[in-house]
């Protein structure tokens, strides 16, 4: 939603009761009217037309990404599409990978718009032969678009890496009024690593990223401690009007967490529970950060009792208002 209260909601459409083939639709609701319009499409049918995300710039412009498929893994691509503020039509869209034939397929787009009006898409990358990951890429332009650029991979894992079965989860990304980055996702570096939620920092338009690191450890599961949980939802990031950040990140066994990265001090700081409850299942994990630092976070969570009977779900929500550096208030 733009700061004037227009919104676009995207989706991808089942074309049919059964099979995979989806399409990308839009529809947007002026503040004006209030009233949805009929939605558009704006890609052609495909097995594998997923992952819609969108953004938008300060001056209204949204724009869209979503992962593109034909009738097999070898013709997946991401594309990008945008509505330029005031305009009644979306642009053509552009294709920022395609695998064409390589070993390489791409897919889980995100996208985020800085305060500078910088678009930075990522999307996770993995090996068509085993579906195992490989790396995180990324994709730049100014709003409104101008040519869009592919710079050096945000991770990419080695072959020792690759062997010993590290992970990369679906990324998530927010830029801050410097024109830096933080991406997040769920992964671990392989066989005798814990796993958790992984955080990098970097300079998009320039292709640098630094080292990746761990921000939150995967929680141990009962009985079996050294099987940690499942993430339960894509990792979510937002920066506040001071380019602090906070990362939110839900696993199938435990409360979400909150962990928050200080630009003054440029390191993450302990996480921080969002729930009192513990094992629930928290699922379907949004929220959303203000300028001043303030969090919204939803969720819905699962009744349970020592994690042997589980009953109907409950939504839980939380208001946090930050108190100092490190130090949040929550509301639950």
């Amino acid at each position: 939603m733009t700061g004037s209260g227009d919104a676009i909601a995207l989706w991808a459409k089942p074309n049919g009761p059964i099979g995979p083939e989806r399409t990308i639709e839009a529809s947007y609701r002026p503040a004006a009217t209030g009233v949805w319009q009929a939605p558009v499409t704006l890609s052609p049918s495909g097995i594998f037309e997923e992952s819609p995300s969108i953004a938008f710039d300060s001056r209204g412009d949204a724009i869209a990404v979503w992962t593109c498929g034909g009738p097999d893994a070898q013709d997946a691509t991401v594309e990008v599409d945008t509505l330029p503020a005031g305009a009644q039509a979306w642009q053509a869209p552009v294709k920022l990978m395609t695998n064409s034939f390589s070993a390489e397929v791409p897919g889980e787009p995100t996208v985020a718009v800085g305060p500078r009006n910088e678009a930075v898409v990522a999307w996770r990358v993995r090996n068509e032969a085993n579906q195992s990951p490989v790396a995180l890429d990324e994709a730049v332009t100014s709003m409104p678009p101008g040519r869009w650029r592919r710079t050096a991979s945000i991770v990419r894992l080695n072959e020792r890496e690759r062997a010993d079965g590290a992970q990369l989860g679906p990324p998530g990304i927010a830029v801050n009024a410097r024109g830096e980055a933080i991406v997040i996702w769920d992964g671990s570096a392989g066989r005798g690593h814990p796993g958790g939620l992984q955080a990098v920092v970097g300079w998009p338009n320039r292709g640098r990223w630094q080292q990746s690191t761990t921000i939150a450890t995967a929680t141990a599961t009962t009985p079996s401690p050294s099987s940690p949980c499942s993430p339960q939802n894509p990792s979510l990031v937002a920066f506040d009007g001071r380019s602090d950040a906070v990362a939110l990140w839900s696993q199938q066994c435990a409360a979400p967490v909150a962990v928050e990265w200080s630009a003054a001090s440029r390191r993450w700081r302990q996480p921080v529970d969002l729930s009192k409850l513990t094992g629930n299942n928290p699922d379907a994990l949004d929220a959303a950060l203000t300028p001043q630092g303030k969090i919204a976070a939803v969720w819905i969570e699962a009744n349970s009792s020592e994690a042997k009977a589980i009953g109907p779900p409950t939504y839980q929500a939380t208001l946090g208002t930050k108190v100092r550096a490190g130090v949040f208030s929550f509301v639950r």
